[in-house]
């Protein structure tokens, strides 16, 4: 081979290499499948369509998508059968049935790129999209790109942590997982989605099974994990290893409810936003085991309460959380609706959730939480009343920033102090700016 040649040889991303899954298909059949499930390819594949059923499997997707909204997921659905993807902000056109998994256009090398590329984000409004048209492209994008990365990116056998691996990281590998048990029950009897690659999906399904049982993480990406890992046993109950996983999942969800909770309610990483991982997915949780005819176990009913209390504490008079560490506005009104569904019996839950119109306000004014050490002082529950908070708390974890005694102030309609807002999870000065007290 000339030196030219070998150099450009070399210089070939990994990708080019790869052939995953590394569970092969004898090892798959002989070792892995449950008792009483076909384990020829043709049968097997059978038997994992008959089983799957997207109404019970998406309980929270509306049955048929319309207006605005639709147009919203069409549009995002064609850009992705272009291959034209947005991830972090940043766009780029792929060429078509070739995306490199671990190729990072953005202009700073912004690591966040390839690890949210690699949740499979996008793929959802394919699934929502092929589910009121049926396009037959929809459905061959998503098998191609959903083969692309498990023909790429190898489940590494020298990972030793969930923090290790640019497409396997904990996090990444739950939230993709967690996306395909809600898409592929959608795309399972479409007309390019063959025998084959039911069969090369369902390993890698396994694979990620295998993964989030071995390499658990902390905080909020541990209950991404556990809720990723309840999902995936529940919904692909033909592996030998599923009902092990569902039951370990929720001893651990079960075990992180009451840790990660202060007992006045606010999740310890103390930031507004990173508390909703917990009523977001506890609750969805809670649905997706009911509509797939499993009775959720108690603490999901129970434990929840004080979870959803943190809103009726915090809600300023414009009806959003204030913005605390890494987090938005995150608005109330959604969460207290689904609240509301939980404790059917909390006024102050129902009248956040309808605007004041059912329910009663709630029975405090000013409010001072003993462990997280949050502090809101109110006028009153009116929308032009004054607001203030004040963080006289410990540190937080993960996302706290550094401003303990730091004062939000809401009055007459309009935000008159704020927080120092949010940047990239990078090591721009930027991102120094939002964390630190300068």
């Amino acid at each position: 081979m000339h030196p030219h040649s070998l150099t450009a040889f070399l210089l070939l991303p990994l990708s080019v290499f790869a052939d995953g899954p590394l569970l092969t298909e004898s090892d798959f059949f002989a070792n892995h499948v449950a008792e009483g499930v076909p384990r020829t390819v043709p049968s097997f594949a059978a038997h994992v369509r008959s089983h799957l059923d997207a109404k019970k499997t998406t309980p929270d997707w509306p049955e048929f998508w319309s207006g605005e909204r639709f147009a919203k997921i069409a549009a995002a659905a064609k850009s992705t059968m272009d291959y034209r993807i947005k991830t972090c902000g940043t766009w780029h056109q792929y060429e078509k049935g070739k995306i490199d998994w671990r190729f990072n256009p953005t202009c700073n090398g912004y690591k966040e790129y390839v690890w949210q590329l690699g949740r499979h984000y996008f793929l959802t409004d394919l699934a929502a999209y092929y589910s009121v048209t049926k396009d037959p492209r929809a459905a061959e994008t998503w098998r191609d790109v959903v083969t692309s990365w498990i023909r790429q990116a190898i489940c590494d056998e020298k990972i030793e942590t969930g923090y290790d691996g640019t497409c396997w990281r904990s996090l990444d590998a739950a939230l993709r997982v967690e996306g395909w048990s809600r898409q592929f029950p959608v795309f399972k009897d479409a007309p390019g989605l063959d025998d084959d690659f039911v069969a090369l999906l369902m390993r890698s399904v396994w694979e990620h099974g295998r993964h989030l049982r071995r390499f658990l993480t902390s905080r909020n990406w541990l209950v991404y994990e556990m809720a990723g890992l309840l999902r995936l046993a529940v919904t692909f109950p033909f592996f030998r290893e599923s009902a092990g996983w569902e039951a370990f999942a929720l001893a651990t969800l079960e075990k992180e409810l009451g840790a990660q909770l202060y007992p006045d309610g606010f999740h310890y990483e103390l930031s507004s936003g990173y508390h909703s991982v917990i009523d977001e997915n506890y609750g969805a949780l809670h649905d997706f085991l009911k509509s797939m005819g499993e009775p959720p176990p108690n603490f999901l009913d129970a434990g929840l309460e004080n979870a959803f209390a943190l809103y009726t504490y915090l809600a300023r008079p414009d009806g959003r959380l204030p913005a605390l560490g890494d987090a938005g506005e995150e608005l109330v009104k959604p969460v207290m609706e689904r609240a509301s569904k939980f404790y059917p019996d909390r006024q102050d839950f129902r009248w956040l959730a309808t605007g004041g119109k059912k329910g009663a306000p709630p029975p405090f004014t000013s409010i001072a939480l003993p462990w997280s050490g949050a502090v809101v002082m109110r006028a009153g529950w009116g929308a032009k009343d004054i607001w203030a908070y004040m963080d006289c708390g410990p540190i937080g974890r993960g996302h706290q920033h550094e401003d303990k005694l730091n004062v939000l102030l809401w009055a007459y309609g309009h935000e008159m102090l704020t927080e120092g807002g949010i940047f990239n999870y990078d090591t721009s000065e930027m991102r120094q700016y939002v964390l630190r007290t300068r």
